[in-house]
């Protein structure tokens, strides 16, 4: 059977028709897919903003619980310190906290919070280790640098002592210079240095 009866030709109308329908339809997707992914970006920026105001105000509202709990942590522990101390006296008439209020132990919170604040925490560290590397010559202790610096520009400069140097002794296994071959040598030195170069500026 002839193939050129199966096959469409080029220049077949319907063919034409089902390229022109095969674009149009791929055009359509890609323009949907352009706006889908626009929509879906949209979205995402509008969730992920929403996501962080949300974060904030969670943060802005448990700041106020943190605190809280903070300073019933501090008052738990001035309240252990100062039962402790109570207790460690032979009598105690006014309870085991000594009759005082809460109120009057505030600064005592306020200093027991400073001290276990995170950043206080890590500036003891710091301070020790570096008092520890200063123990051990590590690091070089700045007052002690500046004091032995000053100590050695106000130094009292001394005249140094004449140093004597004792005369070679000759070795006799060597032969001494001819004091003929030494002017002979002197001579072929001096044969190998440049004359003197006489340089003329000219004036205009």
């Amino acid at each position: 059977m002839d193939q050129s009866i199966l096959l469409p030709k080029l220049n077949n109308p319907r063919l034409k028709e089902v390229g022109r329908q095969q674009n149009l339809s791929r055009k359509r997707v890609t323009i949907t897919n352009d706006k889908l992914k626009k929509t879906y970006l949209r979205l995402n920026c509008n969730l992920q903003r929403e996501a962080r105001v949300q974060n904030y105000l969670n943060w802005q509202q448990s700041v106020a619980y943190k605190k809280s709990l903070v300073e019933h942590k501090g008052l738990q522990v001035c309240l252990r310190r100062k039962r402790e101390y109570t207790k460690s006296l032979p009598t105690f008439q006014n309870g085991v906290y000594n009759g005082m209020k809460l109120d009057a132990m505030k600064s005592e919170v306020k200093r027991v919070i400073w001290e276990q604040h995170p950043r206080t925490r890590r500036m003891r560290e710091v301070e020790k280790t570096k008092q520890l590397w200063k123990k051990n010559g590590n690091i070089v202790d700045y007052n002690k640098t500046l004091q032995s610096l000053d100590a050695i520009i106000k130094r009292q400069r001394d005249v140094l002592p004449s140093i004597t140097v004792e005369r070679p002794t000759p070795n006799p296994r060597i032969s001494l210079v001819s004091q003929k071959s030494s002017l002979r040598s002197i001579e072929n030195r001096q044969l190998l240095v440049l004359p003197s170069i006489y340089t003329i500026r000219s004036v205009t």
